[in-house]
């Protein structure tokens, strides 16, 4: 008998069947494989809102988990109970399958029974509120398109529940099912979605096609009137393939960079002079995070610790990332030269995805001179509009350097480039997460605006191009947000004004 405790993949007294005995066998079962494999990252197809990465944390796995919803309710859900696990990333919104294009969704009254195909009475009857309330048009994705190849390539273990939808999302990535050690997919043992194949038909196709082999059938889901299965989750492995260590986790060597274009002025509530001394600051709290700072700027950084990149004028985010990349090939830390990144943003790097784009806003306080001369940060509030800091890996750097993804216009400090960032990763399969923490990782101090409207209106008409020639472009596999954002009502403020808010508010 195989000993086996689920909490912390140790020997237990009660043995193998009897750590399985409670709820969420499935789950444990497959954490259990996950574990015994030495698998790094999940992606997860079909997550509603999050319920199968919950209980895998519930069971101590902390690998990566790429998540897959396309239902928007659902979706705006999953994305709040990811909001602080740093290595929990949800994925642009959309379905997955074996072809591109939009399709509606039948949203059950239960919400993780919504399938884009028509509910069989046989499971309305077993259960009422799978049936159909409405109908929601989503954008499915080619399964092998859903994030850039290099990272499919890292992921082992595939859980798909997308409600009859199975054989179409194994098809769209049957490029990289030879990658996959361990997968979960639900079976129906009768016709719940019209048109859907059933187990034995999938069954047969994972095991004599696939390579995998069966580890359980586990019974997920009971007609009760007829006391008969109609689903189970179908958990299989492939034990041929040993373990062996999976790219490391974590953040190792850091390279800041930001771009000082002169001596910042700051003034305290009192209205003393204080930006030498915040400056200081910032400089000192990024110090503790590289040991490689470079400013990328037309003046030479007041600070000996800081490396000066010579420009002829401000530089672009383009020109800024491709002036550090000839210097390090390590993950980049992009900030606003007035940013104090503090200690919390320091600790939480050894937690990140080194696939992911991370990204974040500040906390906007006001300074005031203590009686030994430095200063106090009060009243702190999280900006809402717009981003200060970028954690960017290299394979992003190097990317949007070759493909030119960020336009010149766009500058550091200047409106929407810190908006365009992120999208361009998500729009070309880098995962992306906004960084949220319960202490702060940024901040900045009050001031008042540094660029004009009719520069902010000029950049955001050059943003909204910008979206409109990525959808445009085959590789883009986020656009679903993408033509939600160009399809935006209205003109001038209004339409800006609702464009950043979804972008603040929607974004992975």
């Amino acid at each position: 008998m195989v000993n086996f405790s689920s909490k912390n993949n140790s020997v237990d007294k009660a043995g193998f069947n009897a750590a399985f005995l409670d709820d969420d066998r499935s789950e444990q079962i497959f954490t259990y494989h996950l574990k015994k494999l030495g698998i790094n990252r999940i992606l997860d197809i079909g997550s509603n809102t999050g319920q199968f990465a919950t209980k895998l944390r519930s069971y101590e796995y902390d690998g990566v988990i790429y998540s897959v919803e396309p239902q928007r309710q659902a979706f705006d859900q999953l994305l709040y109970e990811a909001k602080t696990d740093m290595r929990w990333v949800p994925l642009a919104r959309q379905g997955a399958g074996a072809e591109k294009g939009f399709l509606d969704l039948n949203i059950s009254e239960n919400s993780w029974s919504s399938s884009v195909l028509e509910v069989h009475p046989n499971h309305v009857r077993a259960e009422i509120t799978t049936r159909t309330i409405g109908t929601e048009k989503i954008y499915i994705n080619t399964s092998g398109e859903l994030l850039r190849p290099e990272i499919l390539s890292e992921v082992e273990a595939l859980k798909i529940d997308v409600q009859g939808f199975e054989e179409q999302v194994i098809k769209g990535y049957l490029p990289f099912m030879p990658n996959i050690k361990l997968l979960l997919l639900e079976l129906s043992l009768v016709e719940c979605y019209k048109g859907a194949p059933d187990l034995f038909d999938l069954d047969r196709w994972l095991v004599n096609e696939l390579s995998f082999s069966r580890v359980s059938l586990e019974p997920s889901y009971y007609d009760e009137i007829r006391g008969v299965v109609q689903q189970y989750d179908g958990i299989y492995y492939k034990p041929d393939q040993l373990p062996h260590p999976s790219k490391p986790l974590g953040l190792g060597e850091i390279t800041l960079v930001t771009s000082i274009g002169g001596s910042i002025t700051r003034t305290s509530e009192n209205g003393e002079e204080v930006g030498k001394d915040w400056f200081d600051i910032c400089a000192k709290t990024w110090a503790r995070i590289s040991d490689n700072i470079y400013s990328v700027s037309e003046q030479a950084p007041q600070h000996k610790g800081i490396t000066w990149l010579r420009t002829e004028m401000r530089p672009s985010v383009a020109e800024i990332l491709k002036a550090v990349s000839e210097k390090s090939d390590t993950h980049i830390v992009l900030t606003n030269a007035d940013i104090s990144l503090i200690d919390e943003f320091r600790k939480i790097l050894p937690s990140l995805d080194p696939a992911t784009v991370y990204y974040g806003a500040r906390l906007d306080g006001i300074a005031s001179v203590n009686p030994d001369g430095g200063l106090d940060i009060t009243s702190l509030d999280l900006y809402p509009w717009g981003f200060d800091f970028f954690i960017l890996p290299p394979a992003f750097v190097n990317f949007v350097i070759q493909e030119q993804a960020i336009p010149e216009e766009f500058k550091i400090g200047q409106p929407w480039w810190d908006f365009l960032l992120p999208v361009v990763a998500m729009a070309y399969g880098f995962p992306v997460k906004k960084l949220h923490s319960t202490q702060a990782l940024a901040v900045h101090l009050k001031h008042e605006e540094k660029f004009s409207k009719e520069l902010w209106f000029d950049s955001g008409a050059k943003f909204i191009t910008s979206v409109r020639q990525m959808m445009s472009d085959p590789r883009c596999v986020a656009k679903s947000f993408l033509s939600e954002l160009a399809e935006v009502k209205g003109s001038g403020k209004d339409q800006l004004n609702a464009i950043s808010k979804m972008i603040c508010n929607d974004l992975p």
